[in-house]
């Protein structure tokens, strides 16, 4: 008898669940874990994450408090509790309740989750047999990690390419950056480089780059942000070590189409040497990501380096095209 009350009671107990209902009438139930302008990622009980396009809900209902930012700026503390007649979500807060279009929001993040984190990995091959013998392989992984205002950003790639079984092109390069937001879009920077391109005569080059930065855009949906500082490199070039002074300059953005089935990327950074050779070095990687599931995308790439001064005997610029495979982590 005292095991069916406690069954009856378990049963007549509302289960805690955020709740999204469509247009079409359909109703999901679950976990709302992330929120942008175009799109709601909801965790139901009974299966994977879903995403679900913002212009197909018609209300949304959250047991739990996040922390909004509008694209105007305004910040505050809210729950979700339904839609006003016109299809805006009302935002229900300690002191008020306003209403707002779901494209207006930059960021909805859990009350208390303080720390947000992206990550990717893939890897490229290319192959060709006849008359030439020649492949191509390319590594690469990318990963960032927020923790209130402060933001660490890695980015590791690999490049080996083989043309009648010798080795010509073995490139490795490391880019490390913390970012403190100290004044919204703006944040200090400081940026560590390491790489190496024995096939290209450079046994190691280091850089430490402090730099002051602004984010133009820095949206789940799209990302644009940029840096200008100065800093120290060495480098050790055919057994010969050299020291230099630099300016820096780097640009960092990306950017989903249709409902972040597609993404855009590019990266590049410049630098300038005011000592020893003085050359100016550029460096870019330009993409496009395609979704095959939440977690596997295609990835084609196209990377450019250009060296004013190259060592004797070898080449100023650099183009390598890639196709391949990747997984978010």
């Amino acid at each position: 008898m005292k095991g069916t009350f406690i069954l009856i009671m378990m049963l007549g107990a509302p289960i805690r669940a955020d709740v999204i209902s469509m247009n079409n009438g359909d109703r999901i139930s679950g976990d709302v874990v992330k929120i942008t302008g175009d799109r709601v990622s909801i965790k139901p009980i009974y299966s994977a994450k879903i995403d679900v396009a913002s212009k197909d809900i018609a209300a949304m209902e959250t047991d739990s408090h996040f922390k909004l930012e509008l694209k105007s700026g305004e910040q505050g503390e809210y729950q979700f509790s339904g839609a006003d007649d016109i299809g805006r979500a009302i935002l229900t807060g300690e002191s008020s309740d306003i209403a707002v279009s779901l494209a207006d929001i930059r960021e909805v993040v859990e009350e208390d989750e303080r720390l947000n984190w992206d990550g990717k990995v893939s890897f490229a091959q290319t192959l060709s047999r006849g008359n030439t013998n020649s492949q191509v392989a390319n590594l690469n992984g990318s990963y960032q990690l927020r923790v209130d205002n402060h933001r660490t950003l890695f980015d590791i790639s690999a490049i080996r390419e083989e043309k009648e079984s010798d080795r010509i092109k073995e490139l490795d390069r490391l880019n490390v950056s913390y970012n403190w937001l100290y004044n919204n879009a703006w944040f200090f920077a400081i940026n560590l480089t390491a790489e190496r391109n024995p096939v290209a005569l450079l046994d190691y080059r280091t850089s430490v780059n402090p730099s002051i930065g602004y984010d133009v855009w820095d949206e789940p949906t799209i990302t644009l942000s940029m840096q200008l500082g100065a800093g120290y490199q060495e480098e050790q070039i055919a057994n010969a070590t050299g020291t230099s002074s630099l300016i820096d300059w780097r640009l960092r953005y990306k950017q989903g189409f249709r409902d972040g089935v597609f993404e855009l990327f590019h990266n590049h950074q410049i630098h300038q040497n005011l000592q020893g050779r003085e050359n100016l070095v550029f460096n870019s990687v330009t993409g496009l990501r395609y979704d095959i599931t939440d977690d596997i995308y295609l990835n084609i790439q196209l990377r450019y380096d250009i060296d004013s001064e190259p060592v004797r005997g070898t080449d100023n610029e650099d183009l390598t095209f890639l196709f391949g495979a990747g997984i978010d982590l």
